[in-house]
């Protein structure tokens, strides 16, 4: 069995870009958390764990391919962080969202 290394190595021209794009997303990332915080593991709630792996999933998206770009992988990361630190905040400001969402 013969391996086809052109598989592997037809799109290395776009490295730079994945490279510059992963770093610009991370460090994104690194002030988005700075700005709206960061819980443990065991203070996660549900929608903690969702915004997490969305996150995740965009970060991989908008780094290996160009689809979403790097400014809408920004933006949608941003926009995830936002939802995440509303639905915090009024659970717990209001019992009447707590009761709403938390089981």
């Amino acid at each position: 069995m013969e391996i086809n290394w052109d598989h592997f190595t037809k799109n290395l021209d776009i490295m730079p870009e994945i490279l510059v794009g992963t770093v610009i997303i991370y460090a994104l990332i690194i002030i988005y958390t700075r700005i709206f915080g960061l819980k443990s593991f065991s203070k996660m709630t549900g929608f903690d764990f969702i915004n997490t792996v969305a996150i995740g999933n965009l970060l991989a998206m908008s780094a290996a391919t160009s689809s979403p770009s790097l400014l809408v992988g920004a933006l949608l990361i941003g926009i995830f962080y936002l939802i995440n630190y509303l639905i915090t905040w009024f659970t717990f400001n209001s019992e009447t969202v707590e009761d709403l969402l938390c089981f």
